[in-house]
C-alpha cells in the first residue's frame, strides 16, 4: 500500500500568506511579544464595536429628529407670492386624487404678539380648518393636554404648554392678539384660551397658537384666498419626487417647497454633525495605529533570528515584506469581522444594557437613601422633560459598517508597511553571526 501523504497548511498557501497566519499568535521567550498582538487585535475590535455603536445612535438620533421635524408640518406647501391662492379648493380636490398624498388643506401662518396680564411675547400662529385636526400625524406629534382644538370655535385659540406656564395662561383665559396694518396700524383682537397642547419641542410649545382658518382668514386679511396649500404624503422622504409629480401632472402655476427646504439649515448642520463623529473616529483610528506599529515593530525585532534563517534557505526580500504586510492585512480583517459582529450587537441590545445600568444605580442608591433616610430622585440616562426619548434610537447604517472596517482594516495594514520595510533590510549573516557568539 502507499503510503498517505499528510498535507499541512503551507502546501495549500503561498509562502508570505503562511508565515502571516503564523504570526497572528506568535510564540516567543518574551511575555511581552505575545501579549502585545492581542492587546493590539482587542483594541481594533473594541475600536470597531464602538464606532458602530456611537454612528449608530447618531443616526438614530438624527433619524428620530428628522422625523419628528418632517411630521410635525406639512410635507409639501404650496406657496403663492401675493394675497394667497385663489380657488384654493379645486386645486385641493386634485391634489388629492394623487396616490402618494394623504391628505391636502389650506393654512396661514403668521407672526404676532400675544398679550396677557400686562404681559407681550411673539408668536407663530397658525390657521388650519376642522377637518386637519382629524389628522393622525398631527396628534401623535400634537397631544391635546387639556380642552380642545380651537379650529372649529371662532374666536379662540390653543398655545402651546411652555406657554402656558411662562404667561401664567389657563383654560378659559382670554387673551389679546396684536397685529399690524399699515394703514390702521396696531389692530387688537381678543381671543378666548380653548386647549393646552404639547409637542414634546420647547421652541414649539412656547412660540406656536393654533387658531381656526376662517379667524386666520380675517385678522391676516386674506379673505377668498389661502395664503398656503398643506400636503401629506405616504413617506416624507419621498418630498422631491412627488412635488415633481404634482407639478407635471395637475400643472401647478405655483411654487412647492418640500419640508427639507423648509428646513434646510437644520439638515446642513445634522450632515455636518455627522461628519465631525467621523473624523474624530478616524482620529481614535490614527491613535490606535501608532500602538499597532509599535506591535509590528516588536514583533519583527524578535522574529530577526526567523528572518535570518529563511533568507538563507531562500526566502527573497519581497517575500519577507509581503509576509508582514499580510500580517497586518490578516489582523485588520479578523479584528474587523468580530468587532462588527459584536458592534451590531451591542447596538440592537443597547437599551437593554442601559435599562440594566439604571436599575442597578437605582438600587444602589435606593439602599443608600434608606439609610441616610434622604429623598433621592431616579437616575436615568435621558431625561425626558428634555429629550423626549423613552430610549436612545438606534439606526443601523451598512455605509457605517463599511466606514469602521475599512478605517480598522487601513490602520493595521498602513501600521505594518514600516516594521516589514526595516525587515526586509536585514542582512542574515550579520544576524546569525552575532547569534553564533
Amino acid at each position: 500500500m502507499k503510503n498517505k501523504i499528510k498535507h499541512t497548511l503551507q502546501d495549500y498557501m503561498s509562502l508570505p500568506l503562511y508565515l502571516a497566519f503564523r504570526r497572528l499568535l506568535p510564540k516567543s521567550n518574551s511575555p511581552g511579544v505575545v501579549l502585545l498582538p492581542r492587546l493590539a487585535f482587542f483594541s481594533i475590535v473594541l475600536g470597531v464595536s464602538a464606532s458602530i455603536l456611537i454612528l449608530s445612535l447618531a443616526n438614530g438620533l438624527h433619524h428620530n429628529y428628522l422625523q419628528r421635524l418632517a411630521e410635525s408640518d406639512s410635507h409639501l406647501s404650496i406657496i403663492s407670492i401675493g394675497k394667497g391662492i385663489p380657488a384654493y379648493q379645486e386645486i385641493i380636490q386634485n391634489i388629492k386624487s394623487h396616490p402618494e398624498v394623504t391628505s391636502a388643506y389650506p393654512y396661514s401662518q403668521d407672526e404676532a404678539l400675544l398679550k396677557s396680564y400686562g404681559e407681550t411675547t411673539g408668536i407663530v400662529i397658525k390657521g388650519y380648518s376642522q377637518e386637519f385636526a382629524k389628522d393622525r400625524t398631527f396628534n401623535t406629534y400634537f397631544r391635546l393636554l387639556k380642552g380642545e382644538w380651537s379650529f372649529d370655535n371662532p374666536r379662540t385659540i390653543t398655545i402651546g404648554e411652555a406657554l402656558s406656564k411662562n404667561m401664567a395662561i389657563f383654560i378659559g383665559d382670554t387673551i389679546e392678539i396684536l397685529t399690524f396694518d399699515e394703514i390702521l396700524g396696531t389692530i387688537t383682537y381678543r381671543f378666548k384660551v380653548s386647549g393646552i397642547f404639547t409637542a414634546n419641542d420647547g421652541l414649539l410649545d412656547k412660540g406656536l397658537g393654533f387658531i381656526s382658518f376662517d379667524d386666520a382668514s380675517e385678522i391676516f386679511d386674506f379673505d377668498g384666498y389661502s395664503p398656503f396649500i398643506g400636503i401629506r404624503i405616504r413617506d416624507y422622504q419621498n418630498s422631491e419626487k412627488v412635488a415633481r409629480s404634482l407639478i407635471q401632472k395637475y400643472n401647478i402655476p405655483f411654487n412647492i417647497k418640500t419640508w427639507k427646504i423648509t428646513h434646510l439649515n437644520t439638515l446642513l448642520a445634522l450632515d455636518n454633525e455627522k461628519q465631525i463623529i467621523r473624523v474624530l473616529l478616524v482620529i481614535f483610528f490614527c491613535v490606535a495605529f501608532f500602538g499597532i506599529l509599535a506591535v509590528m515593530t516588536a514583533l519583527v525585532t524578535d522574529k530577526r533570528d526567523e528572518i535570518a534563517l529563511l533568507k538563507t534557505l531562500g526566502m527573497t526580500p519581497t517575500e519577507n515584506f509581503k509576509s508582514f504586510v499580510f500580517t497586518g492585512l490578516l489582523l485588520g480583517l479578523t479584528a474587523s469581522i468580530i468587532g462588527i459582529i459584536f458592534g451590531i450587537l451591542l447596538s440592537w441590545n443597547f437599551n437593554n444594557i442601559i435599562s440594566g445600568i439604571e436599575y442597578l444605580v437605582n438600587f444602589i442608591l435606593s439602599i443608600f437613601g434608606s439609610i441616610t433616610k434622604q429623598k433621592i430622585n431616579t437616575f436615568h440616562f435621558l431625561n425626558q422633560n428634555v429629550y423626549y426619548l423613552k430610549e436612545f434610537p438606534i439606526h443601523i447604517q451598512v455605509v457605517d459598517i463599511l466606514f469602521s472596517s475599512f478605517s480598522a482594516i487601513c490602520c493595521t495594514l498602513l501600521a505594518a508597511i514600516y516594521p516589514a520595510s526595516i525587515s526586509k533590510n536585514f542582512k542574515p549573516a550579520e544576524i546569525l553571526r552575532k547569534r553564533a557568539f
